[in-house]
């Protein structure tokens, strides 16, 4: 029997720069470092299945966080899964 039972799956954006345009304005997202300093980090956010260890799973693609993190600048998206 397997103890494998931990999964962490963890998104974020590939590019920390960016800029995107919202009606007839261009905004620009900087480094984090530039916002919070050298040693700053990022924002996280930790979102754990709930299921109660009968149903569901973080893998389901419900889940993803990949929208998230690609939507919401300077953020780690992370599923914590339990059993």
């Amino acid at each position: 029997m397997s103890e494998d039972c931990l999964y962490l799956n963890i998104w974020t954006r590939a590019n920390n720069n960016y800029s995107h345009d919202i009606g007839d304005r261009k905004h620009m997202m900087l480094e984090s470092s530039a916002i919070f300093g050298p040693k700053g980090g990022r924002p996280v956010m930790v979102w754990i299945h709930g299921g109660s260890l009968i149903r569901g799973s973080s893998s389901i693609e419900m889940y993803n966080g990949a929208y998230l993190a690609g939507k919401v600048s300077q953020r780690y998206c992370m599923l914590i899964r339990y059993g």
